[in-house]
This record gives C-alpha cells, structure tokens and sequence, in this order.
C-alpha cells in the first residue's frame, strides 16, 4: 500500500517521450509537478464527497445526469484517478482547466453534485475534455472509456453533457486559471492527507 507521497516521488522523475526528448525539454518545468497537480486535484474532490455527508442520501440519490451513476462505484477514488494518470497522457494545464471545470460545475448545481454517484465520471470528463482542449497528444474517446471502466457511448454522453453545462466554454480566463492553479499548488492540502493510500500499479504498457 503506497501513500500519496511515496506515489508523488515515484511519478515526478522524468522521462522520455519517443522523439528521444525529455518530458522537460517539451512540456518546460511543470511537467515534473504533473502528478502533484492530479493528486491535489483529486483530494479536493474527495473534500468535496466529505461534505455530501450533510446532504440527505435520497436528495443525492435522486439527481439524474449522465454523470451520476445508479450505484456508487465501488473503486476507490484515488486508485480510479491513479489509472487516468498511468493510461492518458493528460498534461498539466490540462489537469488545471479540468479542475476549473468542476468549480464551474459546482458554481452552476452546488457542491452537492459532485458526490459518491457521480465524481469518477465527473473526474474522468473534465480530463478528457481538457486534455482534448490543452494537448496536441491526447487518446480517443473509446480508450477513456476502457480506462474509465464504462462504455464509449457513455464517454460520449459524459462529453456532449460537460460541453453544454459549460456552454462550450473551455477556455480559462488568466485569472481562472492562476486562482485553481495556486489551490492545486497548495502543499498544505496534501498534506492533510499523506496518509491516504494511492493503489498504483507499474503497467508495463499503456495498452489496455
């Protein structure tokens, strides 16, 4: 069982990409803090699950979007983030407009709707559609899907739905974007919760 520091060490080394450059050479320094970014990203998340507690289970349970699934999904969520992270090659600013994304979700239907039902699929939308936005290199919907453990006409539906709810705004204001980029930045989070385990396994290929 791996903690979240121990997961942030092993991921931060670079590598290389198959130009035979070095992820800093292409991506410029804040690629070695990539997995720091997607770590913080995911602990406020699971801040915000922590506040569903106050919410009644029926209310949570009756919202009907595609991102809010029949049953929770039992995967835990930072094991389920940890697999995004591996598989796709999701960049940081990517990481960072993904988690405006969710702020203007939760701005337009209130925290409560990312909750136990719905964060993995949130999670995995707002990713994907901001590596689509930020990354020359990003993967198809189909192999989100197989990462994501639902079928590519959910993944579909998951990025038609996340495109209207933002009004087909994806794009962040500098100001937007130095706001998330310093909460994602904030050490402090982390440190809240090192003690959480991070399930991450060493794939010998990215193929699923």
């Amino acid at each position: 069982m791996q903690t979240v520091e121990g997961y942030l060490n092993h991921n931060s080394t670079i590598e290389t990409n198959a130009k035979g450059q070095k992820d800093s050479e292409t991506f410029g320094t804040m690629r070695s803090t990539t997995p720091e970014i997607a770590t913080n990203f995911l602990i406020m998340l699971d801040g915000m699950l922590q506040e569903e507690k106050l919410v009644n289970e029926a209310s949570l349970a009756s919202r009907i979007t595609y991102f809010h699934a029949r049953r929770a999904p039992r995967i835990d969520l930072f094991y389920y983030g940890s697999r995004v992270l591996q598989y796709c090659s999701t960049s940081y600013a990517a990481f960072v407009h993904a988690f405006t994304y969710v702020s203007r979700l939760t701005a337009l239907f209130g925290v409560s709707f990312v909750n136990r039902y719905s964060v993995h699929r949130i999670f995995l939308a707002c990713t994907m559609v901001a590596s689509k936005f930020c990354d020359d290199d990003f993967e198809s919907n189909s192999f989100y899907a197989r990462v994501g453990g639902i079928t590519c006409q959910e993944v579909n539906c998951l990025e038609c739905q996340l495109l209207a709810l933002l009004d087909f705004q994806m794009a962040c204001k500098a100001s937007e974007y130095d706001d998330a980029e310093m909460l994602l930045s904030d050490r402090s989070c982390r440190k809240k919760t090192l003690a959480h385990p991070v399930h991450h396994v060493a794939f010998k290929s990215r193929k699923i």
